[in-house]
């Protein structure tokens, strides 16, 4: 019980398969090329409208409401699903966390304004604090091209979106969050975080 309400206060929300740029971290060097979409996920664990895809591993988890979330990835993963740098519920997940590995979320995409309908979050064991980027660089590959609303980004990463795949056409952000993208909604085609 403990377990599972320390990871529901990691504030559970969910991105697709992606890939790291910037610094020497293990996704960098996967040699897919552009820091876009691995098309091949790893695994993938569960069904519904909100998912995760650790970067590292490709692993992707989804569940049926986004509070569950953070159940589904500790339990397809062993990894606890942190939303920031650091813990912020104090020394029961202190304590669980020094038990289990982080993936820390870079950042989540929703298709509707105000953080609703379905959720996508990207997660690495590294961070934007640490020198890093994170892009994918066509959202269509995952069904969310043109389909983004609102953003939420974390762990010290800025969320900037182009409106066609390969980062290319015009821009929008950086930015930490945005609640209603107003004249984006429905147009992102490619997303980095940084």
């Amino acid at each position: 019980m403990i377990r599972n309400l320390a990871r529901r206060l990691l504030l559970p929300a969910a991105l697709g398969a992606l890939l790291a740029t910037g610094a020497a971290a293990p996704a960098a060097a996967s040699g897919l090329g552009d820091g876009g979409l691995s098309a091949d996920l790893t695994a993938s664990h569960g069904e519904g409208d909100h998912c995760s895809v650790n970067i590292d591993t490709g692993v992707r988890v989804c569940a049926a409401t986004a509070s569950e979330l953070a159940d589904a990835v500790y339990e397809a993963t062993g990894e606890v699903l942190v939303y920031g740098t650091a813990s912020r519920t104090g020394s029961t997940t202190d304590a669980r966390m020094a038990a289990a590995a982080a993936t820390y979320a870079l950042g989540t995409i929703y298709s509707y304004p105000n953080y609703g309908g379905r959720s996508y979050t990207a997660t690495s064991s590294y961070s934007c604090t640490q020198g890093l980027a994170f892009t994918f660089s066509d959202l269509g590959a995952i069904g969310w091209n043109d389909d983004i609303d609102s953003f939420k980004s974390y762990s010290g990463c800025k969320t900037k979106l182009w409106e066609h795949p390969g980062f290319s056409g015009a821009t929008y952000g950086y930015y930490s969050y945005d609640s209603d993208l107003g004249s984006w909604r429905n147009r992102a085609s490619a997303i980095r975080w940084d």
